[in-house]
């Protein structure tokens, strides 16, 4: 009897279960049929990352006068408004080149452009007037030394509220030739354009940016280029356009749009832009804060197909059937727990607490244990390692950051050499602003 009443309560709990596997495999779908609209969303995504494209002012240092324009696109972190902007280095270096090296770089006035009131023509002195209110003050941060590949970052006195950060290709191959791109900025005014010419242009408005279309036909180092890395595309740009992104169907930046070379006899042209592996070079070094794009269509897929797949075995093992349970035998003490945990005290993790068992990477990245947002000032991708060591200690392996790895008393550790670590000691990677402490279970 005990047994029959066992079997019955076996038949119906398979039952439920299989009732929750039907609900599930519906509910999948579900989530499938809401993930199409993703693969139609490029316009949506462009639209969005002309957002944080602005144009830049270069102003005469001598007569202050405008002397030339270009394009400008704001990184930073996820979500916050850009106080970071990256262009072409000729594009604030003209100024320069045009007086033949008899100023100093620092004299030029380079701006952001809020909107395209900020200069106003006079034409009884022929001059451009200047709207201070529509203008942000920028400071070259960084500029490459050589010509190619033709990159410098600009610091704005303050955030440029309404736009927003670009995120960044985490990586550019050959596989990417054939895909569509988008060439976005102000295009119009020549860079190397004399001031009398200038004076007759007319400005577009700095929301008027123009958006061209086209694909990726080569990737890869040119000996044209000084042996940088550049894409070749056939997306339509103009002179303005020095210092704008090209992206792509998720508006992710691929690369800075930089020069363009006509065909002779005939009306095409191609337009290139170099990698935007630079930028992340760039920012590196300086301690400069960006991210990478985080909609991956290739990864949502992928995730996607995986819980398909669980969900089928599931279903399989309870089609098959199993044998009724074994009756339940006495529950086992738990052994006590001994591991060491890693305890944020300032900065991405603090207040979290995570036991260290084998290998514990820490870095900014998905890819570590403990992954920091890609861009956090003074951490790398792979910086530090904690391993396991016997009851009351941990192994603190520096992996080679850029900014060092550094304990308590504030040495600095060498990089692929162990320091034995102890309850109650503190490290952290860059600066004190990311800091940690080894404890017990419960912070003890």
């Amino acid at each position: 009897m005990e047994n029959d009443r066992r079997k019955e309560e076996y038949r119906m709990k398979l039952k439920n279960i299989r009732k929750k596997v039907i609900c599930l495999l519906m509910a999948v779908t579900c989530v499938l049929c809401l993930m199409l609209p993703v693969f139609a969303a490029s316009d949506k995504n462009i639209r969005s990352a002309a957002k944080g494209v602005v144009r830049v002012l270069v102003m005469d240092p001598i007569t202050n006068q405008p002397y030339a324009t270009g394009t400008a696109f704001g990184i930073g972190r996820a979500g916050e408004a850009p106080q970071y902007f990256v262009t072409n280095r000729h594009v604030v270096d003209c100024a320069y080149s045009f007086y033949d090296g008899m100023i100093n770089l620092t004299a030029i006035k380079v701006y952001i452009m809020k909107s395209s009131h900020a200069l106003v023509y006079n034409a009884i002195r022929d001059t451009y007037e200047i709207e201070s209110s529509q203008l942000i003050p920028c400071e070259i941060v960084y500029k490459e030394q050589e010509k190619n590949p033709d990159l410098a970052i600009l610091k704005a006195a303050e955030p440029f509220e309404g736009h927003v950060t670009l995120p960044l290709v985490k990586k550019i191959s050959e596989k990417d030739i054939a895909a569509t791109v988008y060439a976005l900025g102000f295009p119009g005014t020549a860079d190397d354009s004399n001031t009398a010419e200038w004076y007759q242009s007319q400005l577009a408005d700095t929301a008027d940016i123009t958006i061209t279309r086209g694909v990726i036909s080569r990737y890869g180092s040119m000996k044209t280029f000084g042996n940088c890395k550049y894409l070749a595309h056939d997306a339509a740009i103009n002179h303005g356009n020095s210092g704008g992104p090209l992206v792509n169907e998720k508006g992710e930046v691929m690369g800075i749009n930089t020069y363009s070379v006509q065909h002779p006899n005939d009306a095409a042209a191609t337009y290139y832009a170099s990698s935007c592996e630079y930028i992340v070079s760039a920012c590196e070094k300086m301690g400069i804060p960006f991210h990478y794009g985080r909609n991956r269509i290739m990864l949502t897929v992928l995730a996607i197909s995986v819980a398909l797949v669980v969900v089928i075995v599931v279903v399989v093992l309870f089609i098959v059937g199993r044998k009724p349970p074994a009756p339940e035998s006495s529950p086992t003490p738990n052994p006590p727990d001994t591991a060491l945990r890693v305890e944020g005290m300032f900065g991405y993790y603090a207040g979290k607490r995570y036991k260290v068992t084998g290998s514990v990477t820490i870095g900014c990245g998905k890819q570590n244990s403990l992954g920091m947002p890609e861009g956090t000032a003074g951490v790398s991708h792979r910086h530090c390692m904690l391993t396991a060591g016997s009851d009351g200690e941990v192994q603190l392996t520096d992996l080679g950051s850029t900014y060092g790895t550094f304990v308590g008393s504030g040495q600095r550790l060498n990089t692929n050499s162990p320091m034995t670590l102890h309850r109650g000691d503190t490290f952290w990677l860059g600066s004190k602003e990311q800091m940690f402490r080894i404890t017990g279970k419960g912070g003890k």
